[in-house]
């Protein structure tokens, strides 16, 4: 990298309102970035607000798991073994709403 020649180039960027989701667009852009010039980088983020929100929704928990389950992460199992009882009987010490039966 030494003697390289820096490019700084303008990105599509989201709405400035939504600050809260700039490091998921930052890691959108790091994801997509494959050493094309920069007149070339997209990252598939829409610009309409409403479809904007649900891609950085499922940016973000793909982000998350991957995080959480990495081999790195030294609380893996515990993260395992807390899905594990979610997924069979709800959040643990949380008591289960309840829903009216149609039809009784």
């Amino acid at each position: 990298m030494i003697g390289s020649e820096l490019e700084v180039g303008a990105f599509e960027w989201p709405n400035n309102s939504m600050e809260t989701e700039t490091g998921i667009v930052v890691m959108r852009h790091m994801e997509t970035c494959m050493g094309i010039g920069l007149d070339k980088l997209n990252c598939g983020l829409a610009g309409d607000t409403r479809k904007l929100k649900m891609q950085l929704s499922n940016l973000r928990n793909r982000y998350a798991s991957k995080i959480l389950l990495s081999e790195c992460n030294i609380f893996k199992e515990r993260v395992i073994q807390k899905i594990s009882c979610i997924a069979v009987g709800g959040i643990v010490g949380m008591k289960q709403p309840k829903v009216p039966i149609k039809g009784n």
